[in-house]
C-alpha cells in the first residue's frame, strides 16, 4: 500500500511539474497564434476583380445592368447592335433608301460590306435596346427589320513604329474604346426609356480624347498614330454632336440623326481600322 502510495506521490509531483510547463507552452502558443491571426485578418484580401471590369456585369447610366463595365486602361471587345433595312449592290440606291428612311424620322446610315451596301438604322449597345427600337421603327417604316450586331475589337492589330509613341498610343486606344462604350450605353438609354439622359459623360470622354490627340500629335508621322488620330477626331465630333441632343428631341430631328449617323460611321471606321468589316 505504502509502496503504491509513494509511487503515486512521485508521479503526482512529476505530473504537476509537467502540467505547469505544458500550460506555459500552451499560453505562449496561444499568444503567438492570436498575433498571427490578428495580422492575417488585418490584411486586405487580394482583389479578384478584373481591373477593367467584366463584360456582362457593368452598370448602365441609371442603374441598368448591361455589358458596359468600367473600361479603365484596358480596352475590351464589345458588341454594337443595329437594325438592317436593306442590302443593295448600288451605293446610290442605298443612299437614296437611307434618305427615304430619314424623311420618315428614322436615323439611317449606309455601311459597306464587300459587294453590299447595307442600310442600317441606329446603333445600340444591347439586343434589348435594338429590339425596342425595332418594334417602333417597323411601324414607322412598314419594313421588316433585322436586328444584327457587329463586334468592336479591344486592341486593334496595329502598333506604332515609334517607341516613344507607345504609351500615349495605348492611352488613346483605351480612351477611344471607353468613349464608344459610353456612347452605345447612352443610345441604349434613349431607345429603351425614350428620354435621353444628358450626354455629359460622353462629352467629357470626348474632351479627354482631345487631350490624348494633343499628346499624340508629335508622333503623327507614324502611320499607326496617324490612323488613331483620324478615328479619334471622328469620335470627338460624334461626342460634340451627341452633346447637342436634348430630351425634347425625337429620332426624326436633324441633330439626333446627325449624331447617330456619326456614331455609326465611327463604328464602321474603327472596325475597318481594326481589320474587320461589317
Amino acid at each position: 500500500m505504502s509502496r503504491f502510495g509513494r509511487s503515486d506521490g512521485r508521479w503526482g509531483d512529476r505530473w504537476g511539474g509537467g502540467f505547469v510547463v505544458a500550460v506555459v507552452l500552451l499560453l505562449a502558443g496561444a499568444a503567438w497564434l492570436g498575433n498571427y491571426l490578428a495580422g492575417w485578418l488585418g490584411e486586405a484580401p487580394a482583389s479578384t476583380e478584373d481591373p477593367a471590369g467584366t463584360a456582362g456585369e457593368g452598370i448602365l447610366p441609371g442603374g441598368q445592368i448591361g455589358q458596359w463595365a468600367g473600361m479603365g486602361e484596358y480596352p475590351k471587345a464589345f458588341n454594337v447592335y443595329f437594325l438592317q433595312a436593306h442590302a443593295l449592290r448600288s451605293q446610290e440606291k442605298a443612299a437614296e433608301a437611307a434618305r427615304s428612311l430619314e424623311a420618315m424620322g428614322v436615323p439611317a446610315a449606309v455601311t459597306h460590306d464587300g459587294e453590299w451596301y447595307k442600310v442600317i438604322i441606329g446603333a445600340y449597345g444591347s439586343k434589348d435596346a435594338a429590339d425596342a427600337a425595332k418594334a417602333s421603327a417597323e411601324i414607322t417604316t412598314e419594313l421588316p427589320l433585322y436586328a444584327n450586331h457587329v463586334t468592336i475589337p479591344g486592341d486593334p492589330p496595329v502598333l506604332p513604329v515609334t517607341a516613344e509613341a507607345q504609351t500615349p498610343y495605348n492611352q488613346g486606344v483605351a480612351a477611344l474604346n471607353s468613349f464608344m462604350h459610353l456612347a452605345a450605353a447612352w443610345w441604349d438609354r434613349y431607345a429603351t426609356a425614350g428620354i435621353p439622359d444628358p450626354a455629359d459623360q460622353v462629352v467629357y470622354q470626348a474632351q479627354q480624347l482631345e487631350a490624348v490627340a494633343q499628346a499624340l500629335a508629335p508622333y503623327a508621322t507614324d502611320p499607326a498614330v496617324s490612323d488613331l488620330l483620324r478615328v479619334t477626331q471622328l469620335a470627338v465630333t460624334t461626342g460634340r454632336q451627341m452633346g447637342q441632343i436634348t430630351p425634347q428631341m425625337q429620332p426624326g430631328d436633324r441633330a439626333y440623326q446627325d449624331a447617330m449617323r456619326s456614331y455609326v460611321t465611327l463604328v464602321d471606321t474603327y472596325r475597318t481600322w481594326a481589320g474587320s468589316g461589317w
